[in-house]
């Protein structure tokens, strides 16, 4: 903060029109991590971010725009640009990486063949000691599914995702540290599916599960056993369905619901395990929190009914949601059009995600705070109107696999 401090030595009774009107750049700078070439499809390259860790590391994705496409799991070190990620020599086709840890371990699915050679299927796999692990699919009373991928991954290597079981029904499940199965988290009572999203250091893993009623409820779970999340939220602010999206090490959860059909909204549990209603920006109507840091600072997107995403960040001390793009520094500004998507926050305030560059590409992006800058407080340049074709206009590949992340996607995130 030494530039507030300057600001009120020298000015004094004039610090907050000084502080305000002279601001002109931003807290944080962003790098743009790239897209590589994933070897399927003629159009341009695109990535995005979905995770980020405790030093900066990032895990994503990047693909070619366009039919046909194939996507490919992408990891970046702390200040580097994104590269392939590490995946089991059984690949046939896309990866995904979802999930990284501190050891820049990433976590995802990747397309391979059923064991008679015929049709694709999609295997959950981690990355151990720079090596892809498969962890394959669900076996579920003794019957295999078809379908799985890793959402959530801490740093002693446990995992949690979501995976079809022999009946093509979603079910979250939990990986131990060094384990190469999946075993089942049952759904909250009278449910029959469930998904895995975020897990954090104690292993406590959160998502979302169907219950007797037909809604479906943010749970939490200790080991196999579900918990409903709005079962402590006597305020019943979110009277529909709800999603845990990321939680951290204290338990608190940041996720979404639903205020009324086609409304969503942000919440972050307080220290009772209420859902807290974050808001929504001007201008739009839903919000979506995805990633979470231990200082209770969520971050995710805003929309308005599906005409653009724009990315915020929440900070408990300002009590209030912000959007993203006006606290970019102004080289920053200058360089991208907007940001659309923020995945993943880590206890440095680095943040990742997906934006659009003033030349009109899509790409995955990390925040870092500037040294001796306020990051979060409201921004005071104009904040462009993201255009309607991101997300939705990233060709048959990405948009798959990015729509799956946006919401109620198999998948969600924290800071390992």
């Amino acid at each position: 903060m030494v530039g507030r401090a300057r600001f009120r030595l020298g000015l004094g009774g004039l610090v907050l029109i000084a502080l305000m009107s002279g601001r002109s750049s931003g807290g944080f700078s962003i790098l743009d991590l790239g897209a590589i070439d994933s070897g399927g499809g003629p159009g341009s390259l695109v990535s995005g971010a979905t995770a980020v860790n405790a030093s900066g590391g990032t895990a994503g994705i990047s693909a070619q725009a366009g039919f046909p496409s194939v996507s490919m799991a992408v990891v970046s070190a702390s200040g580097g640009s994104f590269a392939a990620a590490p995946v089991p020599s059984n690949i046939i086709g896309s990866s995904y990486a979802y999930a990284i840890n501190a050891a820049g371990n990433v976590g995802g699915g990747y397309f391979t063949s059923n064991p008679d050679g015929t049709n694709y299927v999609e295997h959950a796999f981690v990355v151990r000691d720079g090596k892809g692990v498969d962890l394959g699919t669900l076996d579920r009373d003794g019957k295999m599914g078809k379908n799985a991928q890793v959402n959530g991954l801490n740093n002693g290597g446990q995992a949690t995702g979501t995976a079809y079981d022999h009946r093509q029904v979603q079910q979250a499940f939990r990986v131990d540290g060094g384990g190469t199965s999946l075993t089942l988290i049952n759904p909250l009572t009278g449910g029959q599916f469930a998904l895995g999203n975020g897990i954090n250091q104690a292993g406590i893993v959160v998502g979302a599960s169907d219950t007797s009623h037909g809604s479906v409820h943010a749970f939490t779970a200790i080991g196999l056993v579900a918990n409903d999340l709005t079962a402590k939220d006597p305020s019943l602010v979110f009277t529909g369905n709800s999603s845990g999206m990321a939680i951290n090490d204290s338990g608190q959860v940041a996720g979404y619901g639903s205020l009324n059909p086609g409304i969503n909204h942000a919440f972050l549990t307080d220290a009772s395990g209420h859902l807290a209603d974050l808001g929504v920006l001007a201008n739009s109507t839903s919000s979506y929190a995805r990633g979470l840091n231990n200082l209770g600072q969520a971050v995710g997107f805003c929309d308005n009914n599906g005409s653009g995403a724009v990315a915020f960040a929440y900070d408990p001390a300002q009590a209030r949601m912000l959007n993203l793009y006006g606290l970019l520094d102004m080289a920053g500004r200058s360089a991208w059009r907007s940001l659309s998507i923020a995945s993943g926050i880590n206890d440095s305030d680095q943040i990742s995600g997906q934006g659009v560059l003033a030349n009109g590409r899509i790409h995955g992006f990390l925040l870092s705070p500037i040294p001796g800058q306020p990051i979060f407080y409201p921004p005071l340049v104009a904040v462009p109107t993201p255009p309607a074709l991101v997300l939705s206009g990233l060709g048959c590949g990405i948009a798959l696999a990015w729509s799956r992340f946006r919401r109620g996607r198999t998948g969600g995130r924290g800071a390992a």
